[in-house]
């Protein structure tokens, strides 16, 4: 039986204006997964922030992150604990209702200062959401079954490309990639079940770089030998890490092209898709580009599942800060200056764009947060360029000095400015 984790956290809204009706409350909610409390907690915290900016929600949470953001709220893991799904999810469900009644009990009106939470419902999921949850589960999976089932009669392996999308539209790689990762089975009640008939599977593979079907198809397009083919994964994978840049390139290249000559590459990448939504007249990254989303939910999924992954490799976030600043540093002043020039003209002609639909009670208040957000940046540039090693700070260091802990998220003697009691 697997152990689950059940965790009870808080977003608490206190970098705004004290002068706004919905300072200083909270949310609470939980989680209760397989796993470790801050890890589940972390994927829960990631959810919610991506459902802000793809759901436009008119109250709660994930319309206070849409508009004050994510660096306006602490957040907070109040308590955890262990045990079967049953106990957790009780524990989890008392806490939860406990807490949002004790705190003045759900969102009554967004308007007034009111003894209240960011919550939307009074807690608790109770079985009958895990008796859905896993439902659903089972019917996800089945139909996943029925899929792969087919491919292996087809193909006689379990090894699916991720690029590969079945004749009735269902993208069978993509699925498999997140089976990979637990999908459908990992806490499920039929778990072990799942499991077994999964590595029954001729081909399967858990780790697709280790399977012998990849290697076959690395060997034939001549990216690697036969002798380190026969070495399965680990001689591939340090051959990859130490391939220069060109080397990696022209891997690209081939796969790509045999892709293609298979019939199973898939033209319409990232960036055709991005600029096929700009010619359709989706030319923002906010509620334009939200509706190209909406029409075309699979593959605005697949693109972040993409970023997502890249995001996530070692050393790329190291990687990028330095093709950054090498940009910076090769920028002339007259490039630089042009380019903040459209940078203002751009955000200007949208914030008259905006201000077209608002009431003048409504732009006065948007110029008052704008002005307050600009004064609470000084400050914090002000206490940033104090700490040894930031001393030439600019505005752009604020959010990477902020998740790097070189800079507190309170300041002592600016309580009054930052609204903090």
């Amino acid at each position: 039986m697997s152990v689950y984790t059940a965790s009870v956290y808080e977003w608490h809204l206190v970098r705004i204006p004290s002068e706004e009706p919905l300072f200083d409350l909270k949310y609470f909610g939980q989680v209760v997964r397989v796993g470790d409390s801050e890890k589940t907690v972390k994927d829960r915290w990631n959810k919610e922030i991506r459902d802000a900016f793809d759901f436009d929600r008119k109250v709660g949470l994930l319309h206070c992150i849409r508009v004050y953001g994510v660096d306006a709220f602490d957040r907070t893991i109040l308590a955890s604990m262990q045990g079967c799904q049953e106990d957790a999810q009780n524990w989890a469900d008392s806490l939860e209702t406990k807490l949002i009644r004790d705190n003045g009990g759900v969102l009554k009106d967004t308007q007034k200062r009111l003894r209240q939470t960011l919550n939307i419902l009074p807690g608790g999921k109770g079985k009958s959401w895990w008796k859905a949850n896993a439902a659903l589960r089972s019917i996800k999976f089945s139909d996943f079954q029925a899929h792969l089932l087919d491919f292996v009669k087809q193909h006689s392996t379990a090894y699916v490309r991720q690029s590969y999308v079945c004749d009735d539209g269902y993208r069978l790689g993509v699925v498999v990639s997140s089976v990979r990762k637990g999908g459908f089975w990992k806490g499920h009640p039929m778990e072990y079940c799942i499991l077994e008939w999964i590595n029954s599977q001729p081909g399967w593979a858990w780790v697709a770089k280790d399977s012998e079907e990849y290697h076959k198809v690395m060997v034939k397009v001549g990216h690697v030998s036969q002798e380190k083919s026969n070495n399965c994964g680990k001689i591939l994978r340090t051959w990859w890490n130490d391939a220069d840049s060109s080397t990696k390139k022209s891997v690209s290249a081939k796969t790509t092209e045999t892709k293609r000559l298979n019939g199973d590459y898939d033209s319409e990448n990232a960036k055709l898709r991005y600029e096929k939504a700009i010619e359709n007249g989706h030319d923002t990254l906010n509620s334009r580009l939200q509706k190209w989303r909406s029409e075309n939910p699979e593959e605005a999924k697949l693109i972040r599942a993409k970023t997502k992954a890249t995001i996530s490799m070692p050393g790329w976030k190291d990687a990028q800060s330095k093709r950054m600043k090498e940009k910076a540093q090769a920028e002339t002043t007259e490039a630089r200056n042009s380019r903040l020039e459209k940078y203002k003209s751009t955000c200007m002609s949208k914030r008259a764009e905006k201000e077209s639909s608002m009431s003048p009670k409504q732009i006065a208040k948007a110029s008052k947060l704008r002005a307050r957000k600009v004064e609470l940046n000084n400050i914090v540039l002000a206490q940033l360029k104090l700490v040894p090693g930031w001393e030439n700070a600019v505005q752009r260091d604020i959010p990477r000095a902020r998740s790097m802990g070189a800079i507190p998220k309170r300041f002592e003697g600016n309580s009054s400015v930052h609204g903090m009691s």
